[in-house]
Formats: structure tokens, C-alpha cells, sequence
């Protein structure tokens, strides 16, 4: 047998293995750092006035942060303060230097501007007595300068802003700054000179057998204390002899959920206390009504009058109501039964009850109609005319007229009642 040398034998295999690495491995390259290539400089506000300052902020194109390694350079000066202040009007040019880049902007630095001019507002120009006025003072370039302000009321110094006016009478207000005087506006300090009077609304029906109970109440209430107006709101069919078709509209407008049910001044639940009805008396009013009326065989004429003895908060509406007293007709009554009752014993239904201030018609729109924003101010009196065709089924000495307004939430401000063909004044 031929032999193979043991030398070829390793050559072959070297060969081999050289062979086999070469075709499976491959050196990878190494990843190539970012460069920086460029820097930007930017303020926080390049357009200033004098003495106000700018901080300057500087980052390279990586995002990196480099401010505190540049060198930042104003007009060619060299600043180390940041942020700077300015404090000359002027255009100036700022360079930053950083890393052998360099990036610029320009701020504009202006004058500091001065008032020309100050005005001066109040939150009321007419106000009761002890009522507190809150006085703004405004420069011409829109800065509120009030605290800084001199204000006078009367020409003397106040130094409370709200002012209490503890007197009555009319008060210039005016104000200095700066070397300079506002305009002045008058405000009157008044005293109530009309007696608040409540009006309280009966949501009631002669088929409904609780009501009697409110009616009681209220009948009481009112023929205790004259300020208390009662109104009784009747929900009957078309073919009740009390049927008033916008009985609806209260409803669905004060969210009337059951029979009976009281509202005080039209917006307040009442609760069928005195004490909640008897407060409401406390209340000072901004206005009157007075109401002048005359009947001439079927016909109702009517004049209703709104004294203000201060301007209005806001809009105000006038409603005029027109009721029927002793109406007589037949009602349901739960406490028949009831030995507690003032109507035990009495029938059910009371046969030809009572049914007092009834209301038959509204002379406006049954929320009211509009008086003139103008015509709602201290000192003035607004009076608006009526002429109403009684039918032949309303008994005209049992009419009364009932005025009152409302405000812009439809709470009763104020209200006045009078027979049908008197007359009632201011009180």
C-alpha cells in the first residue's frame, strides 16, 4: 500500500479550514459620530422696551444646549450677563460664537410709552344708601392704574375702593395720576322711598280636593298684612267657568309639578310658613307701581306707573294682572273627614265655594311686557296705557287689577293691587 506523508496530510487541511472561514464570516464596520455643522441663537422676546431684558438661549444642530459655552457679543461688545438688560431704545445685533460657529438676531429695543390719559368707571352711577361703589381707573395704554390712582369722591380723598356712600345726595368721582385728571361721573346716593310688597301665586283647581288647605293659608296671609297680594292660578277645563288658557304657560315656565303649590314673588316654592312670605317684606326695591283705573259700562281702562329710585340691575318686564273675587263653584275637598280642618264636615266637593282672586286675563304677556332699558332709571317714571272689554260673565265690582314686574330671571320686583275703577298711587 502507498503511503500519504503526514506534511500533505496538513496542508490539505489547513487548506480546508482557510476555505471554510473565508465563506462564512464577514468584519463588521464601525458607525460614524455626528457632526456638529451648525449653531442657532434665539431670545425669549426679541422686540423690548427700555429696561426690560432678554434671555439668550443657543443650541447646535443636534439639539444640544450650548449657551454656556458661547460667546455672545452685542452691537460687538462682549456680554457675560444673561439675561441682559437694556436699557437704551435702539436696534441691536446680537452674535453668539460657539464651537468655530456662529449664528445672529436683532432686537429692537423701544421707548417706554407714557399715559397721555386716564379714565375713570364706576360699577353703579346711582346706588342706595350704605351700598358700597366700586371706582376703576384705566390709562390710555389699557393698564388698570387704580391702586396707583388719587381718588376723590365729593373732592375728598378715599382710601376704601369699594366707597360706602352713608349719606344721600349726588357725588362727583374723580381720579388723578401721573400728573394727570380723569373725567368725573356723578353717582346718587338714595334712599328706598316705595314699601316692597310681596305677591304670592296659588296654583290651585276646583277639582283638586288639597288645594282648599293653601287657599285657607293664603286667604289668612294676606288679610293680615296688606303688603301680601294674593293670586289664585287656576288649571280647570275649557269648560270651568274659571278657565284661563295661560295657566299653561306658567307651568311649563316655573316647573309646576302638583296642585297646590305656592310661589312667592313667581319663583320661590313657598313652603306655606308666614315667616317665609313675611321676610320677603324686608326686602328693599328699586321701584313702585302706582295704578289708575276707570270702568264706563263694559269697558276697563287701565294706566300702570313704574317709579325707579334707582336704575335697574337689569331688564325689567311688566305684567298686569286682571282677577275676579267671589266666584261661586263647587270643590273637591280631602278634609271633609279631617277634624283638624277648617273645612270639616264642609262637603265634598263645598258646594258653591268661594273662589277669590281669580285671575281672568293678563293685560301684557302673561311673563311680562318689556319697559325700556331708557325708561328703567333713577328719577323716572314709566306709564303705559290699557283698555280691556269685561265680559258679560264677570261680576265688575269684584274685579281687581294686579301690577307687577318682574326681572330678567322673572323673580317679582316689586307689585301693586287695586280695585277695578280706583285708583292706587306710588306708596
Amino acid at each position: 500500500m502507498k503511503k500519504i506523508s503526514i506534511f500533505k496530510y496538513f496542508a490539505l487541511f489547513l487548506a480546508l479550514g482557510i476555505m471554510s472561514c473565508g465563506s462564512d464570516e464577514t468584519t463588521p464596520l464601525l458607525p460614524t459620530a455626528p457632526a456638529v455643522t451648525s449653531i442657532t441663537l434665539s431670545a425669549n422676546d426679541t422686540t423690548l422696551f427700555e429696561g426690560e431684558s432678554a434671555t439668550f438661549t443657543v443650541v447646535d444642530n443636534l439639539g444640544n444646549d450650548v449657551t454656556a459655552d458661547a460667546v455672545v457679543t452685542i452691537d460687538g461688545v462682549v456680554v457675560t450677563d444673561n439675561p441682559y438688560v437694556f436699557t437704551t431704545a435702539g436696534t441691536y445685533v446680537v452674535v453668539v460664537t460657539s464651537g468655530g460657529f456662529e449664528s445672529t438676531i436683532t432686537v429692537v429695543v423701544e421707548v417706554v410709552p407714557v399715559p397721555t390719559a386716564i379714565t375713570l368707571t364706576t360699577n353703579l352711577t346711582s346706588c342706595w344708601v350704605n351700598e358700597t361703589v366700586t371706582v376703576t381707573v384705566m390709562d390710555d395704554l389699557g393698564n388698570d392704574v387704580t391702586t396707583l390712582a388719587d381718588i376723590t369722591v365729593g373732592g375728598v380723598a378715599i382710601a376704601a375702593n369699594p366707597h360706602a356712600f352713608t349719606a344721600a345726595g349726588t357725588f362727583d368721582v374723580a381720579a388723578t395720576f401721573s400728573g394727570l385728571t380723569s373725567n368725573t361721573i356723578a353717582v346718587t346716593a338714595v334712599t328706598s322711598t316705595h314699601t316692597t310688597k310681596t305677591m304670592v301665586e296659588d296654583y290651585t283647581g276646583s277639582w283638586c280636593g288639597y288645594c282648599p288647605r293653601l287657599a285657607y293659608k293664603l286667604d289668612n296671609l294676606a288679610h293680615n298684612n296688606a303688603n301680601v297680594i294674593p293670586v289664585g292660578v287656576h288649571a280647570e277645563s275649557s269648560s270651568n267657568p274659571m278657565y284661563w288658557a295661560d295657566v299653561a304657560v306658567l307651568e311649563n315656565t316655573f316647573n309646576i309639578q302638583g296642585y297646590p303649590t305656592g310661589k312667592v314673588n313667581r319663583t320661590i316654592e313657598w313652603n306655606e310658613s308666614d315667616s317665609q312670605v313675611l321676610n320677603t317684606l324686608n326686602d328693599v326695591s328699586p321701584l313702585g307701581l302706582a295704578i289708575n283705573s276707570t270702568v264706563a259700562g263694559s269697558t276697563l281702562s287701565v294706566t300702570a306707573k313704574v317709579h325707579y329710585d334707582i336704575d335697574a340691575a337689569d331688564a325689567h318686564k311688566l305684567v298686569v294682572y286682571v282677577l275676579e273675587d267671589g266666584i261661586l263653584y263647587n270643590q273637591e275637598n280631602y278634609m271633609n273627614n279631617d277634624a283638624s280642618s277648617p273645612w270639616y264636615n264642609a262637603g265634598s266637593p263645598i258646594v258653591n265655594f268661594q273662589h277669590d282672586n281669580v285671575v281672568r286675563t293678563t293685560l301684557t304677556h302673561v311673563l311680562g311686557d318689556a319697559i325700556p332699558a331708557g325708561d328703567a332709571v333713577m328719577g323716572n317714571t314709566y306709564s303705559t296705557d290699557f283698555t280691556y272689554t269685561i265680559p258679560a260673565n264677570y261680576v265688575t265690582g269684584n274685579l281687581e287689577l294686579v301690577a307687577f314686574v318682574v326681572d330678567s330671571s322673572n323673580k317679582v320686583v316689586n307689585a301693586q293691587l287695586v280695585h277695578a275703577g280706583s285708583n292706587q298711587d306710588f306708596d
